[in-house]
């Protein structure tokens, strides 16, 4: 009897996931009871290779929820060596999430002051949000969503508070950079990047959301002390799934993040995360990441989306191509076109495939202005100068 997709994929996962992953993917999707614990881990836990475990644990940033849930539901089943080498990246990490969140805080105030609306998302807040705690989630970084329109004033405060550009830009390129790109990082000499948003992927990736959308139902809750804005429970879980499908989802992070929130948030109006999937033509993606919750942790999705999800044979084959590519460690850079090739496999229409390869090929980004500075009024020549740029990279020179 012929095996359809799912079949070949859970073969997939059981052949490929080595329990030390098992182990790790179980104990990192929240906080979780000892009964869920033992159910989950008993079957695994037994000559489990503790240094794997810490040393994938950290390269998936997963380390500081593995060991809060190991140390206070399980602390008798890990060798206490183990424990206390968790313990001392837990609390570095703690710490750095103190910093940031304090610089967080900092970044809101000056918003407020001066009247710009502003939503923190991912890394601090979202460890806030799944897990309750600041210090149970590595965060690089503090994203923060603002209205385009708000995001040069915003770039210009900032830097007025000591923050650097990466970028040097034209009045003329600025403009050109905020209607196809997706966010403004700056850095503080002596604090971490920051990384004003205003979609949440590049205009060549997908249609931008209408900022109405991204903002709809965000509402307020306490972080630190403090009432912040947040996106909406729907906007929340595309906007994991489209970060997740920039990073090809390719880390096991992105999943427990997902999966996660999933878990931890109600009344999630899974009808309204549908439609945006519909509307945007990004069902592809947003399938591949609630079929890869699904398939490698214990939270549920509904019923009708996983029906949905197991009948869909593409879907079906990116699940498995994303398992592959994770647990067979294929995880280094894979280089910008792979990288284009396997963000164009998660999108609905050939029409947005097409519309992706044109982008990527003609309009000019930073890296062409860098190479030579032109006024304005010759701007149109880095239409010419990106695809020979790119010929010359991945064509003449094989880059």
């Amino acid at each position: 009897m012929k095996k359809n997709n799912a079949d070949v994929t859970e073969h997939v996962i059981e052949s490929e996931i080595r329990k030390e992953m098992r182990f790790i993917i179980a104990l990192s999707c929240g906080k979780i009871s000892r009964d869920e614990v033992i159910s989950h881990i008993k079957p695994i836990i037994d000559n489990i290779n503790w240094r794997d475990v810490i040393d994938k644990a950290i390269k998936y940033q997963l380390l500081p929820i593995l060991y809060y849930n190991l140390k206070n539901i399980i602390p008798d089943m890990v060798p206490e060596e183990i424990l206390e080498e968790m313990r001392g990246y837990y609390q570095n990490n703690l710490i750095r999430s103190m910093i940031q969140t304090k610089e967080l805080l900092q970044i809101i105030q000056i918003c407020n002051d001066h009247q710009i609306p502003v939503i923190p998302y991912k890394g601090l807040v979202l460890s806030a949000l799944v897990y309750g705690d600041i210090g149970l989630r590595v965060s690089s970084d503090i994203d923060i969503i603002v209205h385009k329109s708000n995001v040069l004033r915003l770039k210009n405060l900032l830097v007025s508070n000591g923050y650097k550009t990466f970028l040097h830009l034209a009045p003329y390129q600025e403009d050109t950079y905020l209607l196809n790109q997706c966010e403004y990082n700056l850095i503080h000499p002596k604090k971490t990047t920051v990384e004003i948003h205003w979609q949440f992927a590049p205009k060549y990736s997908l249609s931008f959301f209408e900022e109405e959308i991204i903002w709809d139902n965000s509402y307020q809750r306490s972080f630190e002390g403090k009432e912040i804005t947040v996106l909406s429970h729907e906007m929340q879980i595309i906007a994991l799934s489209v970060h997740a499908g920039k990073h090809e989802w390719n880390n096991i992070r992105h999943i427990c993040d997902l999966a996660g929130f999933i878990s931890k948030t109600e009344q999630v109006n899974w009808n309204r995360v549908m439609h945006y999937a519909k509307e945007y033509r990004i069902n592809q993606l947003i399938f591949l990441g609630l079929g890869l919750v699904e398939r490698l942790t214990k939270v549920t999705i509904p019923v009708e989306i996983s029906r949905k999800i197991k009948a869909d044979k593409k879907v079906q084959y990116l699940i498995q191509d994303r398992i592959e590519q994770i647990f067979s460690e294929r995880l280094d850079a894979t280089g910008e076109i792979q990288h284009s090739k396997t963000w164009i496999s998660f999108l609905d229409s050939y029409k947005d495939k097409i519309h992706t390869i044109l982008f990527l090929c003609f309009i000019p980004t930073s890296d062409d202005w860098k190479i030579v500075t032109l006024n304005k009024k010759f701007s149109f020549l880095y239409y010419i100068i990106r695809p020979l740029r790119l010929l010359h990279k991945f064509v003449l020179k094989g880059g």
